[in-house]
């Protein structure tokens, strides 16, 4: 209600509730950070508590992007403090810190599966950085890509066993490989449609 002042409610309790208005908005970011932080108090193992923690952390992640992809009223005022980029590379890294702390859930396979999201989270990104307003994210996507290159050869390999190491370069190749075909396919047509218009 409070950072949302152009709604009926938000109207009536504008002026009683300006001086609170900052502290609201900063105190939406701050709630998306507690279930993280949350991990430290718990042991990542498969349990009902792991398992409530992973959807409170999920829950939040898609309130705050259904708040950021919104015409919000708070990311307009708030602009000059936070800029509409640095607030999508917020959200895109408690997303990440999120799924790798998930992923450390399954012991035997976690090096493993964290390196596989990151390879997918970077990947969709590729694509929606098609679009002329999201052109930006490109950047982050090649920083996940390289993230993800970095931990396999420089962390995970010496955990890694002979099996996890194939099946990770198997399964990160394909992913690569798919995307780079799909990717192109996609900017060529995105290039043609531009030369005709």
């Amino acid at each position: 209600m409070i950072t949302e002042r152009n709604t009926r409610i938000g109207q009536h309790f504008k002026h009683a509730l300006a001086p609170s208005y900052s502290l609201a908005y900063s105190a939406i970011f701050i709630c998306a950070l507690l279930p993280i932080v949350l991990h430290h108090e718990i042991q990542l193992t498969l349990s009902l508590q792991t398992l409530l923690t992973n959807l409170a952390e999920l829950g939040v992640l898609v309130l705050l992007a259904h708040y950021l992809l919104s015409a919000r009223l708070g990311v307009k005022v708030h602009r000059k403090i936070v800029t509409y980029s640095a607030l999508k590379w917020a959200w895109h890294s408690l997303l990440v810190t999120s799924y790798i702390l998930w992923s450390y859930q399954f012991s035997s396979i976690a090096a493993a599966m964290s390196a596989v999201l990151l390879v997918i989270h970077a990947s969709i990104l590729m694509f929606i950085s098609l679009r002329p307003q999201q052109a930006n994210l490109v950047r982050l996507a090649a920083l996940l890509f390289a993230l993800a290159c970095i931990k396999v050869i420089f962390v995970d390999m010496a955990s890694f066993e002979l099996i996890q190491k194939i099946v990770a370069f198997i399964l990160i190749g394909i992913i690569l490989l798919t995307v780079a075909y799909f990717y192109q396919k996609a900017k060529n047509n995105q290039t043609i449609e531009n030369l005709t218009i």
